[in-house]
């Protein structure tokens, strides 16, 4: 049996049934494996078209296989319906196969039969009703619960600009400021010949290399998107001050504020050890020795914190539908019920981190998702409850009356920005 179909199953069943996320699954599993781009196709193919798969395989089934045989016919029609490059017969042989390795001997030719009907075009691509909802979210793939959120809060068009929108394969990076210049880093870019962009926030868009792997590695450079660096500039920061960070982990932010800050000092929090630990990481690669760590849950009032910063950062935890193109898996995972949930965790972080602010001090609210609950309602419930903040205008962006909602379109992930002062 093709190993590769082995490989992709097992990453597909840590994400699908254990949970886990596909950035962390295919990190552990592809670095050194042969046919690793192969597979990393396979199961982000899958995830990503996983509801136009599973409209199909109702068509092809009298009822919902067990979710291990479910698993292998979704990662078959994909490879069918989307890898030219593996022959049918392999793909279904190959399914057949892994069905028996799994120890689902009974269900080797429903497998093989349901498969063989998939190879013939035995269904229907899409729902008739061209009008309706479900067409849009059988055509582009996206939960029918989403296709309402969406439209609800943008309007059809805008709605199908978004869940269109392909995924970029480009990784966006930045100089270390503490260690690496952009000459620097600009000069490896030209003689590795590596096709770039550079943007606004003073980053670069690229394909990744051995050679910046290696920079990544010594902490010259690092990976960080767009929008998590208008987040941080958006915090105006000056040197000395005091900054709060209250739901840092894995750090990135905290370092870019702490090189922007380099004679103050960053105290980034979050809720759990393990992830206290990444930001521990992330600024010892990085060389940033005034971001000092704190395991705290951001929703419980912490007296000695009291106005003490100049500068708050509440990047606070999201349904992360920004970003689900590049972790498609995200939906999976998601409800609407999720979102009400998570909008109130979000207020009461904001809320409690607003007595840490310094009157004329900053707080930055963000978020990397789309739904008005956790974003502007949030900000408008702030405003509501504190008379001494105000919005204030973003520098970057014109004609904004304080925030900002990026769609996921291009290279910028959807992402929120708010920018509160305490006056």
């Amino acid at each position: 049996m093709a190993d590769y179909l082995r490989v992709s199953y097992d990453v597909l069943n840590k994400i699908v049934r254990e949970k886990t996320y596909s950035t962390e699954a295919l990190y552990k599993t592809l670095d050194g494996v042969e046919n690793a781009e192969l597979i990393n196709r396979i199961v982000l193919g899958v995830l990503d078209k996983y509801v136009q798969l599973d409209y199909i395989l109702k068509q092809l089934v009298e009822k919902p296989p067990k979710p291990a045989i479910a698993l292998i016919l979704r990662q078959g029609l994909y490879c069918l319906k989307y890898m030219d490059s593996l022959p049918d017969y392999a793909v279904i042989n190959n399914s057949v196969e892994l069905t028996k390795q799994l120890g689902k001997f009974q269900l080797a030719g429903f497998v093989n039969a349901t498969l063989k009907e998939a190879a013939k075009g035995n269904y229907r691509e899409l729902p008739e009703d061209e009008n309706g909802l479900e067409y849009l979210s059988v055509k582009y793939s996206k939960p029918l619960w989403l296709v309402e959120k969406l439209i609800a809060d943008y309007g059809r068009d805008v709605t199908i600009n978004i869940i269109s929108a392909e995924p970029y394969t480009l990784t966006h990076i930045r100089a270390n400021g503490l260690t690496f210049s952009r000459a620097e880093l600009e000069k490896v870019l030209n003689e590795q010949n590596c096709e770039y962009y550079s943007t606004e926030v003073g980053g670069y868009l690229c394909k990744l290399t051995p050679s910046l792997k290696k920079l990544f590695k010594e902490g010259k450079i690092t990976y960080q998107s767009v929008t998590s660096m208008y987040a941080v500039k958006a915090l105006d920061v000056i040197d000395g001050q005091k900054v709060l960070d209250i739901c840092s982990a894995p750090g990135g932010k905290a370092v870019l504020i702490a090189e922007n800050d380099k004679s103050g000092n960053v105290t980034a929090c979050d809720v759990y050890p393990h992830r206290v630990e990444l930001i521990n990481a992330y600024a010892r690669r990085m060389g940033a020795k005034n971001v000092f760590s704190k395991c705290m849950d951001a929703t419980v009032f912490e007296p000695t914190f009291v106005g003490l910063f100049d500068r708050i950062l509440a990047d606070v935890p999201c349904s992360a539908l920004g970003i689900s193109r590049k972790q498609p898996d995200i939906l999976l995972n998601r409800s609407l019920e999720d979102i009400t949930a998570l909008a109130a965790l979000q207020y009461k972080i904001a809320d409690t981190a607003y007595m840490y602010l310094k009157k004329g001090g900053i707080m930055v609210y963000s978020t990397c998702t789309l739904t008005k609950e956790e974003n502007v309602d949030n900000v408008n419930k702030l405003l509501a409850a504190h008379k001494d903040l105000r919005l204030v205008p973003l520098d970057f962006s014109a004609d904004n009356a304080g925030y900002k909602q990026f769609l996921p379109l291009g290279a910028i992930d959807g992402f929120f920005i708010a920018k509160l002062e305490k006056v």
